[in-house]
């Protein structure tokens, strides 16, 4: 009589529905009714009459009742109706309880797009009151009656969204890698999906990638195209700099200069995307895109005169802060889009004073969050290969703790060892500690587990990008360690961290932050006071964790990782550059 589905609640946490059953058991799972070829084959003869009077939807009481959801309300969205869940984003309809129904429903229901349905949720979303949910009632109750706006079979196809419009777009960012080598990919993805939607992608890079001795550029060239990629990716001679502070700021400049010249032997673009790691490529976009007559969107990826202050190396008020803070400001007005990776970034601006309620020149309502992410269509084809073989991580009997990335003095890999300390004196005999990475703290780590004669801690050495799938689908649960400062409250946007999502596992962290995903999702633990004796305890309760507990943690961590999946990234990121 009754039959439960998967749905999408508030928060885009999942819950199951009940309704009447209308269709045959024998129907396909989790597809919506209007997309099946032929839906009346499934439907029953008392189903097709419960669904022209939408008396099908009347155990979802029970929901209501239970606080899952509301009289009215946006719909909830099958789980895998993963672009309605997008559209409904980009209006906050998936923030509010979802409802019997609601204002998309009274406005077209089954014969509306998916654009106009997430945009009739999201108009309800900003709008909540006794009133408009008295109309969306009412409107039902006469709507009922007259079965109207049911589509029963699969509807012609939407025209394409504007969104997909065709644009040239420049992303500029000195400090980067090579695709293949797997670090520092955000621009390499979003090219990749630009490309895939259909749009003309151009990355400008360094010859020299970062936190590597690598020069790209041999002889006198100023710039040359690399051919290892899908789409044009411009090496920018900038001087090898590993080691030297001095070179590191001459690259910059020497990017800057070099950079004009580059972009000379491409076509005009329509939007210039300037990544702010250094402020140079920021003023470039910004003085390209006004050559060019496109739009010019800085992205701030580190808060760089900031960050001297909150590491204590130099004070705010030093003269040479100010002119950099100065500078700073300067970009953020000129700007016609401001993209930052940390949620934080408004908070940041209304903080110093710039924004335009407190006297300032920069305008809020150009500020957006795009974070970092992961590429999931890349990650489960790598997890999938399979190819790589360690004792540690097929053997059933340890709890896995796994940590994958640099091991330098900010990593603060080193508390691991204590954490390992302590779980032996705890007698936790089952749980190892795996570290796979590399850095200038390796020897002192290794020497420090020799010393303490550790068996629960292993420092695997460095793997290539590509096998880091496989390791952290292997694991139980996954860790980083990071040093809270200022900055934190912001938010973080660790690139490690969203790999650990797309594992499936859940998460520690060392320190708690502003706008914490973890906590969004309740896919992990963040620590207020890291301790080591703190991280050990947290590692012990999920060792020890009842299965439908853990398991919910696991599925948070992949609802987080699609939410930051480059495609839905990258959809926001076109969406700011064709903004008007």
């Amino acid at each position: 009589v009754f039959f439960a589905q998967k749905r999408v609640g508030i928060h885009k946490t999942h819950f199951n529905i009940l309704k009447f059953r209308t269709m045959k058991v024998s129907t396909p799972k989790d597809i919506p009714t209007h997309l099946l070829e032929n839906p009346e084959q499934f439907i029953t003869r008392l189903g097709k009459y419960l669904r022209k009077t939408s008396l099908d939807e009347l155990p979802q009481i029970f929901q209501i009742l239970s606080g899952k959801m509301s009289v009215i309300g946006p719909r909830p969205a099958l789980w895998n109706q993963h672009d309605l869940i997008r559209e409904r984003d980009k209006y906050g309809a998936n923030d509010i309880m979802p409802g019997l129904t609601g204002w998309a429903q009274v406005n077209g229901r089954d014969e509306i797009s998916i654009v106009d349905k997430a945009q009739f949720d999201g108009e309800y979303a900003n709008n909540i009151s006794f009133l408009f949910d008295a109309r969306c009632f009412l409107i039902t109750v006469f709507k009922v009656f007259k079965s109207e706006d049911v589509v029963e079979g699969k509807a012609e196809a939407e025209p394409p969204s504007t969104s997909n419009e065709h644009m040239k777009i420049w992303i500029f960012n000195n400090y980067n890698m090579l695709p293949e080598h797997g670090a520092l990919t955000r621009s390499y993805f979003f090219g990749k999906q630009l490309k895939i939607m259909g749009h003309e992608p151009v990355v400008f890079v360094g010859s020299h990638p970062h936190n590597t001795n690598l020069q790209l550029i041999r002889g006198k060239e100023k710039f040359k195209q690399y051919h290892g990629c899908e789409y044009p990716w411009v090496l920018v001679r900038t001087c090898n700099y590993e080691g030297s502070r001095l070179k590191r700021v001459y690259s910059m400049f020497e990017y800057y200069i070099n950079l004009k010249k580059a972009v000379k032997n491409y076509e005009k673009p329509d939007a210039i995307i300037g990544s702010s790691a250094h402020p140079l490529a920021a003023i470039a976009a910004i003085k390209l895109s006004k050559k060019y007559g496109c739009k010019g969107i800085v992205e701030v990826r580190d808060l760089w005169p900031e960050s001297f202050v909150a590491y204590g190396i130099v004070g705010e008020k030093n003269p040479l802060m100010k002119l950099l803070y100065a500078g700073e400001k300067w970009i953020y007005k000129k700007a016609d889009a401001l993209i930052f990776t940390m949620e934080g970034g408004k908070d940041y601006i209304v903080k110093k004073g710039w924004d335009i309620a407190h006297g300032g020149a920069i305008e809020l309502g150009k500020v957006v969050h795009i974070n970092n992410g992961v590429d999931l269509e890349e990650f489960n084809a790598n997890q999938l290969r399979n190819d790589y073989k360690d004792s540690d991580l097929i053997n059933s009997d340890v709890f896995k703790v796994v940590y994958t990335g640099s091991i330098r003095l900010a990593n603060q890999v080193h508390e691991l060892v204590d954490v390992a300390k302590i779980l032996r004196e705890k007698n936790e005999g089952n749980v190892k500690i795996l570290i796979w990475g590399a850095g200038d703290q390796c020897e002192e780590i290794n020497r420090s587990i020799q010393a303490e004669g550790l068996t629960n801690i292993v420092l695997k050495g460095c793997v290539p990008k590509a096998v880091i799938p496989q390791i952290l689908s292997k694991s139980d649960l996954n860790v980083y360690l990071l040093a809270k400062t200022p900055l934190a409250d912001y938010g973080l946007s660790l690139n490690k961290s969203f790999e650990y999502f797309a594992s499936g596992k859940p998460v520690i962290a060392s320190c708690n932050s502003g706008y914490s995903i973890i906590d969004k999702y309740r896919c992990g633990v963040c620590l207020d006071n890291f301790t080591p004796e703190a991280m050990a305890n947290e590692i012990i309760r999920f060792c020890n964790m009842p299965k439908a507990e853990y398991e919910e943690y696991c599925g948070n961590a992949i609802r987080a990782a699609y939410d930051y999946d480059f495609k839905t990234l990258t959809e926001k990121l076109i969406e700011v550059a064709q903004k008007k």
